[in-house]
Parts: C-alpha cells; structure tokens; sequence
C-alpha cells in the first residue's frame, strides 16, 4: 500500500460524531476505525474504536456513525486496528452457546416457574432459542436474556422487544 497515507486516529473522547461529507476524487470522510487489534468474540470497547479520517471510497458503505451503536458488540472475526468499523463485523454478544444448561423462566403476574434444559444452538440477548428440556426431551422455544438464562410466556415477548432493557432486570 505505497502511496497511501495512513489513517489519522483521533480519540472518540476528543470529538464528536463528523457530518457528512460528499465523496469526490481525492476526498476524505471521518469514519470510527478500530483503535486495536480485536479477536473474534472480543467486546467492543469505548477505547476500541477511533475517528479516523480515509479517502472516501475506502468508507464502508452503511457503515456506523456513532460509537455508541458499536460499543458493547462482539467482533464476529479478527479486526485490524486501523481499519474503518463495518456493520458486518459485529454483533450482539453470545451469552447462550449450544449444549449449555440453560434455566428458562415462564414470568406472569408475579408467578415464576422455572425448568433447567440444554441449549440446542448458540444465541445473543433477545434472540430466541431452542433448549431441549432434559426431563420431559421436549424442545421449548425461549428467548434468551442472559448468561444461562431464557424466558417464556409474556416475558419473551417484552424480551424480543428491548431485549437490553429486560437483561439488565
């Protein structure tokens, strides 16, 4: 990559988020960059990602505008430090992998019933998933809410629907 200048970093502390810029020959735009080499399944940072000024065409389409919408993900594979943050390289974190024991709670009117099962898949916070109760064998369609943990009934629905806000209960 002679020829090319590398990637003015800037603290996502020291400035705000940059407006938009129209893409002409030789043009730059300020886009959030990773600050750090990142591993598949780390957990983005507030000090992981940067403002970064590139040439316009190397800005990924789509790509996030403000750092708290990338803060708290996981990098689904290995990041370059320095390279501009695209929406496909993150997701909600995996707090459900498959075969883990699960609890899954039924929550209605001040009722909690519980039953313990075996997670057939991996899943992020408001995802459903299916745990395969290992008394009965029968699989149950919950929604997971945190580390080892799936909700049914009238919770999964307020799960599904702000899933941050019901995970931090």
């Amino acid at each position: 990559r002679e020829g090319m200048a590398a990637p003015v970093a800037t603290p996502i502390s020291a400035v705000s988020a940059p407006s938009s810029a129209v893409a002409r020959p030789g043009a730059t735009v300020e886009v959030l960059a990773y600050a750090r080499n990142l591993a598949a399944g780390d957990i983005v940072q507030p000090e992981d990602v940067v403002w970064s000024t590139v040439q316009a065409h190397m800005a990924p389409a789509g790509a996030p505008r403000d750092a708290e919408q990338v803060i708290g993900l996981s990098a689904k594979r290995a990041l370059r430090a320095g390279a501009p943050v695209g929406s496909r390289d993150l997701a909600s974190p995996q707090v459900i992998a498959r075969n883990d024991m699960v609890e899954v709670a039924f929550i209605s009117g001040g009722v909690r019933l519980t039953v313990t099962g075996r997670a057939t898949r991996n899943a992020s916070i408001g995802e459903t998933v299916s745990i395969m109760n290992t008394t009965s064998n029968r699989s149950i369609e919950a929604v997971a809410t945190g580390p080892g943990k799936a909700v049914i009934g009238p919770a999964a629905d307020v799960a599904r629907a702000a899933p941050q806000q019901f995970a931090s209960r």
